[in-house]
C-alpha cells in the first residue's frame, strides 16, 4: 500500500493518513503518504474515480461504480475496520415513534448485510 498514490481526506487540520485495516482478522495501522488531500469526501471520491490514486471508501458509496466496472477493489487482502454508526433521534418519553423504529430496524438490517469498507481504485 505504501507504494501506491494515496488520496486522503482531511478533517479540520488533520490529514487522515492512518488507515486501520484487517489482514487475516488482525488489525494493523498503516501510515500512508498521500499524494492528494482534501476536506471534501466527494472530491476524494472523484479523484479516485478519475485515477489519481487509491483511497478508502465505504462500499455502499461506490457500489454502482464497482458494479459498472469503473472502480475495482484493490488490495482485497486488506479490509478496513468497521466504523460505528449512530442513529440520533428526538427523545419522546424514551421510545422512538413507530416510523422511526421501522426506519432503525430497516437500517440495522441493511448495515449488517453491508459492513465492508474497501480500498478502491479506478479501472
Amino acid at each position: 500500500m505504501l507504494s501506491h498514490d494515496c488520496v486522503c481526506l482531511t478533517r479540520g487540520r488533520h490529514v487522515i493518513r492512518q488507515w486501520t485495516v484487517q489482514e487475516d482478522g488482525v488489525s494493523r495501522d498503516i501510515h500512508v503518504k498521500p499524494t492528494l488531500v482534501c476536506n471534501s469526501s466527494e472530491a476524494v471520491y472523484s479523484w479516485i474515480r478519475d485515477g489519481y490514486g487509491i483511497g478508502l471508501q465505504l462500499e455502499w458509496d461506490v457500489e454502482k461504480d464497482l458494479t459498472a466496472g469503473r472502480l475495482e477493489i484493490c488490495l482485497p487482502e486488506f479490509r478496513h475496520v468497521s466504523l460505528p454508526l449512530y442513529a440520533v433521534y428526538a427523545y419522546r418519553g424514551g421510545y422512538p415513534s413507530p416510523k422511526t423504529k421501522a426506519f432503525l430496524d430497516y437500517m440495522s438490517g441493511q448495515m449488517t448485510s453491508q459492513q465492508d469498507n474497501a480500498a478502491v481504485s479506478s479501472r
